[in-house]
């Protein structure tokens, strides 16, 4: 857990507290994976949890094999959120691959988004399908926030090896796929909001 993760964590803990909320409508939690994190993150938290293994780290897999990072965007998908949020996970994609490349399906763990042919994603990937308790073990968005209704962690990959990607083309991949995450909610989630407000006493 780093210094930063521990503000925000505590600044969340402290909204909850002071503002009374019950449960946050949308977590996202925008990561940029890049070479670095085998060549250097990789080795050295294995050597810090002191289970350092050359061929378990650098070998097919492992944590310091460049080879193992996905190359091209991505998002999480829990498992637990759907069917009923398909089309959640479909907008973002939609909207990110208008500006960069989409992680294909087939290769570490990256499928298609749930029901992908329905919004013209069939083939395309740029999905890791896991579970809220995996997204806690591993860091995920879902481990902070704990009972968002809607959630994800987003992947970026700026050393890609098939495409030219630019530190410009992930920030605005990163934006459409909150603006696209954002729209989306306004469109499903709003109009409950305002009946909500409506029928609310006084």
């Amino acid at each position: 857990e780093t210094e930063e993760s521990r503000i925000l964590i505590d600044l969340l803990a402290r909204m909850k507290r002071d503002f009374d909320v019950e449960r946050w409508l949308l977590h996202m939690d925008l990561h940029e994976t890049t070479d670095t994190d085998a060549s250097e993150f990789g080795p050295a938290k294995a050597a810090r949890d002191g289970n350092f293994n050359w061929q378990e780290v650098f070998g097919p897999g492992g944590d310091g094999n460049r080879d193992s990072i996905p190359d091209g965007f991505y998002v999480y998908v829990d498992q637990g959120t759907l069917p009923e949020q398909n089309a959640f996970y479909a907008a973002m994609l939609q909207s990110v691959q208008k500006v960069t490349h989409i992680a294909p399906a087939g290769k570490f763990d990256i499928e298609d988004a749930p029901n992908a042919a329905e919004y013209g994603l069939e083939g395309v990937g740029g999905a890791i399908h896991t579970e809220a308790k995996e997204d806690e073990t591993i860091g995920a968005c879902a481990g902070v926030t704990k009972n968002a209704k809607y959630f994800t962690t987003t992947e970026v990959y700026p050393d890609s090896k098939s495409h030219t990607v630019t530190e410009e083309q992930c920030n605005r991949a990163q934006l459409a796929c909150l603006t696209a995450a954002l729209d989306y909610l306004v469109e499903v989630e709003l109009p409950n909001c305002s009946v909500a407000l409506a029928e609310k006493p006084g």
